[in-house]
């Protein structure tokens, strides 16, 4: 079995150790040493990173007690000097302790246990077995877990065996039935664990929530601890002044000026949306006077450029419930044409019978329904073929009706 130098040390950042096996699997080199200091995945915890004789090491993975580190090449000496990327182990450690202090702090407010914890690059996040819970209570629990912080405590861990794990009051009860180990808070919490943990409460430094998340009936609440929290605090708090200074407001007013402004936008977006209304109804009414009548049908056929695209399908249904019409509405955005082809519900005429074939013919895709089609041509230059083989194909069908 692989020596775990991380349970002895979790501070060590440098080591020597022997090669006692090496394989391939595809392009990646699997190493087992005598002894490591790096801590492999498990626990919601990931697996440190760092360099075996300069060769990085991007996975460890424990199997059986013993613990495989992840290279893209073979190692070629039988001694090999190991070094952690302590940092991003440290914030780990960080996140661990700072996880056990939340999940003690959710069960001493109320009865919210922990099913599962998640160490992310970005935040730590700690599943409850809740459906619901109070804002207040959230906040309870961070204040909470700060005063753990600001006291300091001290953080240890020891191996029992079944039998003396009688004598431990778990948080939360183990299966495991040996080599247990024990992480205790000084008297708060008492987890079985295989993480590695900071030596004090105090390293923690800050821990703050910031979100939560419904999963599988239960919540998932994310936090941030540590340097992350700090940094998180830094990046809101220059966006609430720089909101500040927008509203030339206090802080502390921003949300209800945010609410004022929604309000009034809210207001002008449903006015405007009446002007648009009109727009529209005056718009369709001018193509329909203005459009060609060669029978008893009318073709409105216009070509727009940049047009938005909601505004030409509401002038199409516009058009279309004014009866007997065929309408055909191009517009040309960056060298190619978005087309919208309709006729209206009084004319018998399918359209999945007529447009699949001018495709074909003139280039491009759409699709659509028995009176409404829409689709694009890849260049400008298609668009004439296509308004041209279209009002064929509708005289046709027309003709064959009569």
């Amino acid at each position: 079995m692989t020596v775990k130098i991380y349970y002895i040390d979790p501070y060590l950042t440098e080591f020597r150790a022997t090669v006692k096996k090496q394989f391939n699997e595809g392009n990646r080199w699997i190493v087992r040493l005598d002894q490591t200091c790096f801590y492999p995945e498990g626990g919601g915890q990931p697996a440190d990173r760092g360099w075996l004789n300069g060769i990085v090491v991007d996975d460890v993975q424990e199997k059986n007690g013993n613990v495989y580190h992840y290279i893209n090449r073979r190692i070629e000496q039988q001694e090999v000097d190991g070094k952690l990327d302590f940092p991003r182990r440290y914030q780990f450690m960080q996140q661990h302790t700072g996880q056990h202090l939340i999940s003690s702090a959710f069960m001493s407010k109320g009865d919210y246990p922990t099913i599962s914890v998640h160490l992310g690059d970005d935040y730590t996040s700690v599943e409850i077995d809740n459906s619901e819970i109070l804002e207040n209570v959230l906040t309870a629990v961070e204040a909470q877990v700060n005063e753990y912080i600001q006291a300091n405590l001290a953080v240890s861990s020891y191996w029992v065996d079944r039998e003396n794990l009688k004598k431990v009051p778990l948080r939360r009860p183990t299966k495991r039935e040996k080599d247990i180990r024990v992480v205790e808070i000084n008297g708060i919490d008492y987890s079985a664990c295989g993480g590695t943990h900071v030596s004090r409460t105090g390293e923690v430094g800050l821990v703050k929530y910031v979100a939560i998340e419904k999963i599988r009936g239960r919540l998932r609440v994310l936090w941030k601890m540590g340097q992350r929290a700090i940094t998180d605090y830094a990046i809101k708090s220059k966006t609430l002044t720089d909101l500040s200074k927008q509203f030339t407001s206090d802080i502390e007013e921003i949300p209800a000026a945010v609410f004022s402004l929604k309000q009034k936008l809210t207001d002008q977006i449903s006015e405007t949306k009446k002007y648009q209304t009109e727009l529209v109804k005056l718009k369709a009414e001018k193509l329909f006077q203005d459009a060609e009548q060669p029978s008893k049908v009318k073709y409105v056929n216009y070509k727009f450029e940049n047009q938005d695209n909601n505004y030409l399908k509401f002038l199409m249904e516009e058009l279309l419930s004014k009866g007997h019409c065929v309408v055909l509405l191009t517009n040309e955005v960056k060298q190619k044409a978005n087309w919208y082809a309709g006729v209206s519900e009084d004319l018998s005429i399918d359209l999945g019978n007529i447009l699949p074939r001018i495709l074909k013919i003139a280039g491009g895709k759409g699709g659509g329904r028995t009176k409404f089609w829409q689709g694009a041509v890849p260049n400008t230059t298609n668009i004439e073929d296509f308004l041209k083989y279209f009002i064929e194909s509708i005289e046709s069908s027309l003709s064959h009706d009569q």
